[in-house]
């Protein structure tokens, strides 16, 4: 058995890009008049799922009408104004050169939006790493899982799931992982906190970003019985 397909969760696996959505979730709050958070915990639920899973936690008994303009506005201020606020984690550039020169198809993987990803990857010269971005089609699939993406990334791309590897740093990545019967590396560097990743019971953890590519090769040898 060996990898050959690398899946990349986006937000706290290759950037942080908290402050971002942290003014996006902000801005659609106050103008459907919804109280602000009031702790970095609270805004990470935001980070990586989708914006109305988010929502629908902190303001469950909210009409739809507003559920679906806080939602809109939140992804159109976001997309309009703060995309490229984000830092890319230290060394992540480098790993995925490394994965690339070794011959590993890297996608992505993640909740974002479609367009959101592409943008990013293209204004920040990345998109030429990864032969295809599986996000979330919004606003048709507002709260696609990520079982839902790497499923549908398997089939499109007519992927062996058992040759594939889900690169995350938030239990939904790892649950969704183990749900198509892809190998499952957890980054603890990102929003997800240690105890929901140790209880995820991911294939590999990685603790720096500057590791992934060593990490990966590591679990490779393993699979391969070397």
């Amino acid at each position: 058995m060996t990898l050959k397909n690398i899946f990349f969760d986006f937000d706290g696996t290759l950037a942080n890009s908290e402050l971002g959505i942290r003014k996006s979730v902000d801005f659609a709050l106050q103008e459907v008049g919804l109280s602000k958070l009031q702790t970095r915990d609270q805004y990470k639920a935001f980070i990586g799922p989708p914006f109305l899973s988010g929502l629908d936690k902190f303001y469950p008994s909210i009409p739809t009408d507003i559920r679906i303009s806080a939602d809109l506005l939140y992804h159109d201020f976001y997309f309009n104004h703060e995309i490229y606020e984000l830092e890319f984690y230290p060394k992540i550039l480098e790993e995925i050169q490394k994965l690339r020169i070794h011959h590993y198809d890297l996608y992505i993987a993640s909740a974002k939006a479609n367009n959101a990803l592409n943008k990013i990857l293209e204004h920040f010269n990345l998109a030429e790493y990864f032969i295809a971005i599986f996000g979330n089609d919004y606003p048709k699939r507002r709260l696609a899982t990520k079982a839902d993406i790497i499923r549908e990334a398997i089939s499109e791309m007519h992927l062996n799931a058992h040759e594939c590897l889900m690169v995350g740093d938030r239990l939904s990545d790892i649950e969704g992982g183990k749900k198509n019967s892809v190998f499952t590396m957890a980054v603890t560097y990102g929003f997800g906190s240690i105890d929901e990743l140790k209880n995820s019971q991911a294939d590999v953890c990685v603790r720096n970003p500057n590791n992934i590519y060593e990490e990966i090769t590591s679990f490779n040898c393993l699979l391969r019985g070397n």
